[in-house]
């Protein structure tokens, strides 16, 4: 799995300044916890019309508005890829689904069923 940058570190934001194509607006893909441990993926759709990605800063603070005290930006742009027990669930910003050679897979516990929130105007 590819990564980088901490976007959230102990509840503050702690995105690096810098300049340049990763961080102008894309899509991007957050992983992350929240202070009761909770584990929050999200995606962010980019590069259409109707939605144009974020910056390094904007992502974040989406993350930090999430609750994420500890938060990484994950390998996005055309990577930028969700779904949810087998059901694509954001936009990806080309044509198709790209062929990727990682993923993040979560399994939940059979105890505890997976929670799914989609984004408001999803």
């Amino acid at each position: 799995m590819n990564g980088r940058y901490r976007l959230t570190a102990h509840g503050r934001i702690v995105v690096p300044a810098g300049s340049g194509g990763f961080f102008a607006r894309n899509p991007r893909t957050v992983a992350g916890t929240t202070r009761d441990g909770k584990v929050v993926l999200a995606t962010i759709d980019g590069r259409m019309t109707t939605s144009v990605g974020t910056t390094l800063d904007d992502t974040a603070v989406v993350a930090h508005a999430l609750g994420l005290t500890d938060a990484v930006n994950l390998d996005g742009g055309g990577s930028t890829t969700m779904s949810v027990q087998g059901t694509l669930v954001n936009h990806p910003s080309g044509p198709t689904e790209r062929a990727v050679g990682d993923a993040l897979v979560f399994v939940p516990d059979p105890r505890r069923p997976l929670e799914y929130r989609p984004a408001a105007g999803s």
